[in-house]
């Protein structure tokens, strides 16, 4: 948590003892056939002692500049930070609700009183799926996103 007084800061925490392979329709995505080198990162935000998302992101070490390579490999610093000055752009490719506070069925039942129990929310919210391209239209990085229980710890606002 932030000290009383100080603006809570958002920190990105690699994962290194992770490994994930890349499979075939992912790398086709990428426009890389299966010996051209990728490498992974698994990434959480945390912010105020809440993990807020973690990110798998699979990129291509070869469509990087070897400072951009030096900096994922050797640091915490974020994925987008990094790799800015490729003028990229973002794909989505898909986005996925995990969890909804209404069930399938909401509009057919009878409201919940506002007294209900509370809500049991899971660890895992939505999942994103995108594709990242650098200016000259080359993808360089698949990355999948979960976002976390964590963007909910917030206080609920007062009563009126």
């Amino acid at each position: 948590m932030a000290a009383p007084g100080q603006p809570a800061r958002l920190v990105a925490e690699q994962d290194r003892t992770r490994e994930r392979e890349l499979g075939a329709t992912d790398r086709a995505s990428l426009a890389i056939d299966a010996a051209e080198p990728v490498r992974y990162r698994h990434v959480r935000l945390t912010c105020g002692g809440h993990v807020l998302s973690e990110a798998d992101n699979w990129y291509v070490p070869g469509r990087l500049t070897d400072a951009m390579n030096q900096t994922l490999e050797h640091s915490d610093t974020p994925f987008g930070r990094v790799v800015h000055a490729l003028g990229f752009t973002r794909h989505t490719v898909s986005s996925r609700l995990l969890w909804s506070p209404l069930p399938a069925d909401w509009t057919e039942r009878t409201p919940p009183s506002p007294a209900g129990d509370a809500l049991q929310i899971p660890d895992s919210l939505i999942e994103n799926r995108a594709i990242l391209w650098r200016a000259d239209g080359k993808p360089f990085s698949l990355v999948v996103e979960t976002y976390k229980k964590g963007l909910l710890a917030f206080p609920p606002p007062p009563l009126r």
